[in-house]
């Protein structure tokens, strides 16, 4: 099942739910001003789906199955983005125990359900590792920003040196790349 969204600038609109993307593409062909491009880079499909704003009229309902789906210029400013939204319908039974499709948003990046669990077990372990070896070093340690655009920081300090936090990284997908050990060293060397 796929959710239809329109979006542009602050505006979100939810459609309906569709049971396949071909379907709610059949929807989108009665929509005025819908374009459907796919780009091939690199072997890799790219589709993009909008609507021009410039297109739309005052008001219309567009039919489908019986029901009629206003759209009007009035409630956008600009081009609206198409997104297509893949849900699992929960009140169907399974009996393979499988995550739900889609993501989560730890701190500031969003991270696919299936992958979740492990991400912010690992980034949890990575996070004491550091606390443990800066502590080691003499250094103390703390977390912040916190629902920042870029997400949480790990600064540091010297025991003893309260007048001064040094940024050391943030806590985003690439800190879980990150050889900890390697770069405390490297790091404790450079501000010391």
């Amino acid at each position: 099942m796929y959710l239809l969204e329109w979006s542009s600038k602050n505006t979100r609109q939810l459609v309906g739910i569709f049971d396949s993307i071909e379907h709610g593409r059949f929807f989108m062909k009665k929509v005025p001003g819908y374009n459907y491009t796919c780009v091939d880079i690199d072997g890799v499909p790219f589709e993009e789906e909008t609507i021009e704003y410039a297109k739309l009229p005052d008001i219309e309902l567009i039919s489908y199955n019986g029901y009629q789906i206003p759209i009007s210029r009035f409630s956008f400013e600009e081009d609206i983005i198409v997104l297509w939204i893949p849900l699992d319908y929960l009140d169907s039974a399974t009996t393979d125990n499988r995550v739900s499709i889609g993501s989560i948003k730890v701190d500031a990046y969003s991270i696919n359900n299936e992958n979740a669990k492990n991400y912010i077990e690992e980034r949890e372990l990575r996070f004491k590792q550091c606390r443990e070896l800066f502590t080691e070093h003499d250094f103390e340690v703390s977390r912040e920003c916190f629902g920042s655009e870029d997400g949480e920081v790990i600064f540091v300090r010297k025991k003893g040196q309260e007048d001064r936090w040094y940024f050391f990284t943030h806590m985003d997908p690439l800190f879980l790349e990150m050889n900890i050990e390697q770069e405390i060293e490297k790091y404790i060397q450079s501000i010391s």
